[in-house]
């Protein structure tokens, strides 16, 4: 919100097509619900829906990661779930505190109630188990939070496509977006974008690496990729970086999208791979185009969501970013610059109210990946393209049923959400009730179904709030709408960023 904001985001979940996998990384969360002051308790909305165990069914690609008493952890996986409540298979790679476990099976159980909000209990052979709270999305896509006493983290699962598990990341262009730690313990973030030919050997690549705010940037990259294999489509990419070389195994979802976890001990970095785009010569598909960043700026938790234009010609339009700051919120008008160079990589010059911030930027499938070239900054997230421009009906974008996971990196001993509402605009108006529920860690204690009520409002251009009320207090979010709906906090004492992914069964 990190994620993800992506996703990490992310994720990106298409009311109209199968999803892309963003994860938004490096969100900052707070203290959940500060701010709202005194009070009614709201009543407990009814749990409804259309899912059950049987909307979980077939081999899922999962990555979660987060903080624990050990330090930052990463995971990614695949399982097969039986539509019955069973995962019945699976294998999982497991980077936690320095110790790395590779290639591990894995089984377990799962629920899912009619709301699709639910859990899941991952089992390694030989090794930990994981105790997470699950959103279905769809029936390809789940959200997941892992809310333990002593531990935080989020992520994803999404349904592979068996047919490209071996050609997923071989004689391919590819683009990676990746978070985590470094050796000490510190914020990295790292973008790139490499050619691999038939044997999985990288033949060109470039990447920038942000780690701590120290910036390494448009470096040379090589390696080399193994087609994935077997039920759980897993395969091995190495990085040759300016951080040093770098394993990692990956789990396929579809042709050129992977989720990736370091198998080194450190740093300990987590990631995807798309489907990239070299000798990009514009922004691809952004006209306007909707955007999540988040991460650390000189030392304050950064949070933001908006949109802009491009010309065409290497400018960039005015636009709005709502941005919280280290707690201080603003609405910010936008202007710039961008530029492509032959190898996937371009730069961008975004200014927000006359202060120019730098971005390296990569294409991958339709979205752009960003990460702030800035000294003292550790920011990246991403923007993509806004299938409803000019559509007068946006305001009816945050009608339904929604999911959401406040994803990224989240800071130890601060909480985390995830959960599930359902918004009401029967008049069309661009406004209406929320009812839901959500899941919450804060400090050591983990409260399941609390209850949620609220209100949103969302005009014409795609730009509203929406107000989420719990026994712990009130949230309120600035939103952005597209096919998901992008969020940042306007709560000062929250910085997180995300999305709220429509539900379809």
């Amino acid at each position: 919100m990190v994620d993800s904001i992506l996703t990490s985001i992310g994720g990106q979940v298409s009311r109209y097509g199968h999803c892309l996998i963003i994860s938004i990384c490096l969100l900052m969360l707070a203290v959940c619900g500060c701010g709202g002051g005194s009070q009614p308790t709201p009543g407990p909305p009814q749990v409804t829906g259309p899912f059950s165990n049987a909307s979980v069914r077939g081999n899922y690609a999962f990555s979660f990661s987060g903080a624990s008493t050990s330090g930052f952890f990463a995971v990614a996986g695949s399982f097969q779930a039986n539509g019955a409540g069973n995962l019945t298979s699976g294998t999982m790679d497991i980077n936690s505190g320095g110790s790395v476990l590779t290639n591990v099976s894995l089984t377990g159980t799962y629920n899912v109630t009619p709301n699709g909000q639910g859990t899941a209990t991952l089992v390694a052979s030989g090794g930990p188990s994981f105790n997470l709270h699950i959103v279905v999305i769809t029936t390809a896509r789940l959200l997941i939070a892992r809310l333990d006493t002593n531990a935080s983290g989020h992520g994803a699962a999404d349904l592979q496509d068996a047919n490209s598990f071996s050609s997923a990341i071989v004689n391919s262009q590819i683009a990676y977006r990746l978070f985590g730690v470094d050796g000490a313990g510190n914020p990295l973030a790292s973008a790139g974008g490499f050619t691999t030919d038939a044997t999985g050997a990288l033949t060109a690549g470039v990447h920038d690496v942000s780690d701590n705010g120290s910036i390494m940037a448009n470096q040379s990259l090589s390696g080399s990729a193994t087609a994935a294999s077997g039920p759980s489509g897993r395969g091995t990419l190495t990085l040759n970086t300016s951080l040093g070389t770098l394993h990692f195994a990956f789990y396929v979802v579809m042709q050129g999208i992977t989720k990736l976890v370091e198998i080194d001990p450190g740093p300990n970095l987590t990631g995807e791979t798309s489907n990239g785009s070299n000798g990009q010569a514009d922004l691809p598909g952004c006209g306007p185009c909707v955007l999540v960043w988040n991460g650390v700026s000189n030392g304050s938790p950064f949070a933001a969501a908006g949109s802009y234009s491009v010309d065409g010609k290497g400018g960039i339009s005015p636009g709005s970013i709502d941005v919280n700051n280290g707690s201080t919120v603003s609405t910010n008008s936008v202007s710039g610059t961008y530029s492509f160079a032959p190898q996937f990589r371009g730069v961008a010059a975004i200014s927000l109210n006359g202060v120019t911030s730098n971005f390296a930027i990569y294409p991958m499938r339709g979205i752009v990946e960003m990460l702030q070239i800035d000294p003292g900054t550790v920011v990246r997230g991403m923007a993509f393209n806004d299938p409803f421009a000019g559509n007068p009906h946006r305001s009816l974008l945050f009608d339904g049923p929604f999911g959401f996971n406040f994803l990224g990196m989240p800071i130890s001993g601060q909480p985390e959400q995830i959960g599930q509402i359902t918004n009401q605009d029967t008049n069309s108006a661009g406004s209406g009730p929320v009812a839901g529920f959500m899941d919450v860690k804060s400090g050591a204690t983990v409260t399941s179904n609390m209850g949620i009520t609220g209100d949103f409002t969302l005009d014409g251009h795609g730009v509203g709030s929406v107000n989420l009320q719990t026994t712990a207090g009130t949230q309120r979010f600035i939103l952005h709408a597209t096919f998901n709906v992008l969020f940042v906090s306007a709560d000062p004492h929250l910085v997180v960023a995300g999305a709220f992914e429509p539900q379809m069964h």
